[in-house]
C-alpha cells in the first residue's frame, strides 16, 4: 500500500483501534520526526513506538475516530477526536486518576515512499491537561 490517504488511516485504525504499533515497522521511515504538544519532538521508529506505547498504556481505553481524511501531494491531513481514562502510569507529571478526556485534533503526515517522514500532532493540550488534573 502506497496511497498516502490509505495508509495515513491504516495507521490510526491499528494504533488507536487495535493497539497495533507494530504498524511502525510497516509505514514510517527510519529519519522520521514526530512533533506532539506534550511530547515535544520523536525521533524515529523506535522513540515514537515507545511515544505510542506510552500512551496506550496509560490511557488503555483510548479511541480515536476519524472524521475526516485530506490530501495534497504528499501530505495529509486527518481531523479527528479521541476520548480516553487515565488508568495507569504517571504521565508527564500527571498521576493516573481515573479521569477522563475527550478532545478533537489534527494530524498532518508527510509522506516519502509509502513512508512517514514527519507528523504533526495538533489539539488543546491544555483543555487536555485540565481535564486529567
Amino acid at each position: 500500500m502506497t496511497d498516502p490517504k490509505k495508509l495515513h488511516v491504516h495507521f490510526v485504525e491499528e494504533v488507536w483501534t487495535k493497539s497495533n504499533i507494530d504498524v511502525v515497522d510497516e509505514v514510517v521511515h527510519e529519519t522520521f520526526v514526530g512533533h506532539d504538544p506534550i511530547a515535544k519532538d520523536v525521533h524515529g521508529p523506535a522513540e515514537f513506538k515507545l511515544f505510542l506505547q506510552m500512551m496506550l498504556t496509560s490511557f488503555p481505553d483510548q479511541t480515536m475516530d476519524i472524521h475526516d481524511v485530506i490530501q495534497e501531494g504528499n501530505r495529509t491531513a486527518l481531523r479527528w477526536h479521541s476520548v480516553g481514562t487515565h488508568t495507569r502510569n504517571e504521565l508527564f507529571g500527571i498521576r493516573p486518576a481515573g479521569r477522563r478526556f475527550a478532545t478533537y485534533g489534527l494530524t498532518f503526515i508527510d509522506w516519502s515512499g509509502g513512508r512517514m517522514r514527519e507528523l504533526w500532532f495538533g489539539y488543546d493540550l491544555n483543555n487536555v491537561l485540565r481535564q486529567l488534573a
